[in-house]
């Protein structure tokens, strides 16, 4: 017995149905679901949580719909088992019979979501300039093989040009995880404050492409500086941590002409370059440096000399770097690697720029992960979060330990932060 529906497949009399008529009939809606595992609902109502509507990969250049007439509300409940999506859902040829997968090849999902979008809504849609460009919503009728009704929402440039979330900013750059942009929110615009590829061109150079030419997201842009926080430390001022280079990275001037005012970094990265010249002198007791870090947090202390404050981070002692295969680690002793490590650290430096300075004041460790993860200063405490290990939980202001959780997950939460209710 078929289950899939025959009425959506497409049919050799059938033809593609003209732009035109698609932005020009007024009242044409589409429909999109939602997977089971991600349905949230209002308050036990049935209506959806804008949580749980998300685009379905990382980047939206071709958001799936269906056209609402012939394709029945009940017809989003089925889908193609993921094995079979590739010769089932390739687009559709004019004059072809479309396949109607055997009952082993789909499924029935009852418990799906799903949501309405009406199409002139969409495109009258008034959206935010980004990185210069001026962005609108345009449908494309794109059948596949098994569904005719089978609508792409995508984004397109004030040159109708088809653009990516993922290079709004911009359409030449072969980098990710470098750039820092600020945005607007009055007037929903964004600006490019701060380009690394630039600022920091000589270790730039130094990266290659991971082993396989893709990055840790499946492209093929380069993956080389990682940035996975920053804290300003002033108006114009800010401080970014670079995974990467296990690198703390102070650059003043944002909003006009960035500079970089010094970095903090242990190892040898940096001699016979033009950056050398703002490391850090590292000071005080001898310490293995961070690895990998992640969630730089500046914390400043009235009772400090001007010049001075601290700055704490979650160092992930990880020994790995896949864009600098030739970095040494050596002065980086007990690092871990990705799955196995003997632990992480709270560190907490005591910065002095006037000495151009800094050492390690505080640490002890936390439950070993090797990517993500972060530290909080709440109250007294600290609050910490250990992805890979799936723990989390909080220490008292001497590192002894108060109290720790464990949760199951395939992957890991990112980060972890405790806050008062009374914020909200």
């Amino acid at each position: 017995m078929e289950i899939y529906p025959k009425h959506i497949l497409p049919y050799p009399q059938y033809h593609f149905i003209e732009q035109s008529k698609l932005l020009t009939q007024s009242g044409l809606v589409l429909i999109r679901h939602i997977e089971s595992d991600k349905v949230q609902w209002i308050d036990n109502s049935n209506v959806l949580h804008p949580d749980c509507i998300q685009i379905q990969s990382d980047h939206l250049r071709d958001l799936s719909n269906n056209l609402l007439g012939v394709f029945k509300v009940d017809d989003i409940f089925y889908g193609i088992s993921k094995e079979y999506r590739h010769s089932y859902c390739e687009l559709w040829k004019e004059d072809t019979m479309g396949l109607i997968p055997a009952d082993n090849e789909c499924f029935k999902d009852e418990n799906r979501g799903f949501y309405f979008i009406p199409i002139d809504n969409l495109l009258k849609c008034d959206l935010p300039e980004v990185g210069e460009q001026k962005c609108h919503f345009m449908i494309f009728h794109t059948p596949t093989k098994c569904n005719f009704w089978h609508i792409s929402i995508r984004l397109l440039n004030s040159e109708n040009k088809e653009i990516s979330s993922l290079d709004l900013n911009d359409k030449k750059k072969k980098t990710i995880e470098d750039v820092v942009i600020s945005v607007d929110i009055k007037t929903k615009k964004t600006k490019k404050l701060v380009d690394f590829a630039k600022l920091m061109s000589a270790t730039r150079k130094k990266h290659v492409q991971r082993k396989g030419g893709k990055n840790t997201y499946g492209g093929t842009e380069l993956d080389w500086l990682h940035l996975n926080s920053l804290d300003l430390i002033n108006d114009g001022e800010l401080i970014v941590s670079s995974r990467e280079e296990s690198s703390l990275v102070r650059v003043s001037n944002i909003y006009k002409k960035p500079k970089i005012k010094y970095i903090i970094h242990s190892g040898s990265l940096y001699k016979k370059t033009s950056l050398a010249k703002y490391l850090l002198k590292r000071t005080g007791v001898k310490f293995v440096g961070h690895a990998g870090q992640h969630t730089i947090t500046v914390e400043k202390d009235d009772t400090l000399p001007n010049g001075q404050y601290y700055l704490y981070l979650y160092n992930n002692n990880f020994g790995s770097a896949k864009t600098l295969p030739k970095f040494s680690w050596k002065s980086y002793k007990g690092v871990g690697s990705y799955k196995k490590g003997k632990a992480s650290y709270y560190y907490k430096y005591l910065v002095d720029e006037k000495k151009k300075t800094y050492r390690l004041v505080k640490k002890f460790a936390v439950p070993y992960s090797s990517v993500v993860s972060s530290v909080q200063h709440f109250d007294e405490n600290i609050t910490f979060s250990s992805g890979m290990n799936h723990t989390y939980g909080e220490y008292d202001k001497n590192g002894k330990m108060i109290r720790t959780f464990t949760y199951q997950s395939k992957r890991y939460a990112y980060r972890v932060m405790k806050y008062k209710y009374d914020i909200f």
